[in-house]
C-alpha cells in the first residue's frame, strides 16, 4: 500500500513540473513577441525622427521621403565599398578599418556620382531620341523625294523626254501614233551620230533636213559639215532598208544631185557606180519634194541639241523591228 501511495505522490508531482514549465515557455514566448513589436515601433519612431538625409547629410524637412539633394529615400544610404577588400564603410572614412586602403570618397563625391549616372542615362535617352528623329528625318525625306520624281514623272510630257534624249522612257509614256513618231526621232538620232563621226570635221556636224518614208522603208540625210580647207559643204545621204539585218543601212552619200555623164573612158565598175549613184539621184530628188514624208523642223532641232550637249553620242536604238 505504501509503494502505491508513493507511486501517486510522484505523478502528481511530474505533472505539476510539467504545468510549470508550459507557463514558462508560454512567458518567454510572450516575452519575445512584445521585443519584436517593440523593435518595430522603435524602428519607425526612428525613420520619423531622422531630420538629416543619411547619405549625404542634407537637412530633411517634415514629410519629406526622400533627400532633395542626393535623391535618397529617407533613412536609407548608399552603401560605400572598400575597391580593395570590400568591406563597407562609413561617410568620410578615408582608410578602410579593415585594410588600411585609403578611399578618397566624400558626401560630395557620392552626390556627383549620383548626378553623373542621371546624366549619363539623360544622354542615352536623348540619344536615342535623337537617332529615331534622324531616322525619321531621312525616311521622310526620301518619301518626299520619291513623291516628287512621282509627281515630275506624271507631269513631263513625251516632247520633254524626247528634248532630253530620254527614247526609252518617251516610247513607254507615248500612245497610239506618238510611238512611231519616238521610234523616227530615235532611228534619225543614231544615224546622225554615225554620220558625224564618219566627218572630216566631226564637230562641225548640223542636220539641216531629213525625209522618211516608212512605207518603202527609205531615208534621206541632209547633213553640213566643214571640208579639209574649213569650207562649210553638204551632202545628202540615202539609207535603206535591210530585211536580212533589221537595220537601216548607208547606200550611198552625195553632194550633189546632178547626174553624172558617163564617158568611154570609164571602167567597167566606174561606170557601174555612176549608174548606182545617178538612180540613187533619182529616188533622193523624189523623196525631198514629198512634204508628207519631210521630218518636222522640232525633230531636227532636238537632235541638233543632243550633238550639242554631247548626248547624241549617248543614243541608243530601241527597235528597229517595231519601226520596220
Amino acid at each position: 500500500m505504501e509503494e502505491e501511495k508513493d507511486t501517486l505522490v510522484n505523478e502528481e508531482k511530474e505533472q505539476e513540473e510539467e504545468v510549470q514549465d508550459e507557463e514558462i515557455q508560454n512567458e518567454e514566448e510572450q516575452n519575445e513577441d512584445d521585443v519584436k513589436i517593440d523593435e518595430k515601433n522603435k524602428g519607425e519612431k526612428d525613420t520619423n525622427e531622422i531630420t538629416a538625409c543619411l547619405n549625404c547629410g542634407a537637412k530633411l524637412e517634415e514629410g519629406q521621403e526622400f533627400c532633395p539633394k542626393c535623391g535618397m529615400k529617407r533613412g536609407e544610404y548608399k552603401k560605400i565599398i572598400c575597391k580593395k577588400c570590400g568591406e563597407e564603410l562609413k561617410i568620410n572614412q578615408k582608410f578602410c578599418p579593415k585594410c588600411g586602403e585609403k578611399n578618397d570618397i566624400k558626401v560630395d563625391n557620392i552626390v556627383d556620382s549620383l548626378k553623373k549616372g542621371c546624366r549619363t542615362k539623360i544622354r542615352k535617352i536623348n540619344l536615342k531620341v535623337l537617332i529615331l528623329i534622324l531616322i525619321a528625318i531621312v525616311v521622310l525625306i526620301c518619301i518626299i523625294n520619291f513623291a516628287i520624281k512621282g509627281i515630275e514623272k506624271l507631269n513631263v510630257s513625251v516632247d520633254d523626254l524626247l528634248v532630253e534624249g530620254k527614247y526609252f522612257e518617251a516610247y513607254e509614256k507615248a500612245d497610239g501614233s506618238k510611238k512611231n513618231d519616238v521610234l523616227t526621232e530615235n532611228i534619225l538620232a543614231v544615224l546622225s551620230n554615225e554620220i558625224s563621226e564618219g566627218l572630216k570635221n566631226p564637230m562641225s556636224f548640223g542636220l539641216t533636213s531629213a525625209w522618211f518614208d516608212h512605207d518603202n522603208k527609205k531615208i534621206v540625210m541632209n547633213v553640213s559639215g566643214t571640208n579639209s580647207f574649213g569650207g562649210i559643204v553638204s551632202s545628202y545621204y540615202y539609207y535603206t532598208y535591210s530585211d536580212t539585218d533589221k537595220k537601216y543601212s548607208l547606200y550611198c552619200s552625195l553632194s550633189d544631185l546632178s547626174d553624172e555623164e558617163y564617158s568611154k573612158y570609164d571602167t567597167s565598175s566606174e561606170s557601174i557606180e555612176k549608174i548606182l549613184k545617178n538612180a540613187a539621184r533619182s529616188v533622193v530628188k523624189e523623196m525631198i519634194n514629198k512634204d508628207n514624208i519631210k521630218i518636222s523642223g522640232k525633230i531636227i532641232n532636238n537632235i541638233n541639241k543632243l550633238f550639242k550637249d554631247g548626248k547624241l553620242n549617248e543614243v541608243i536604238l530601241i527597235s528597229e523591228e517595231n519601226e520596220a
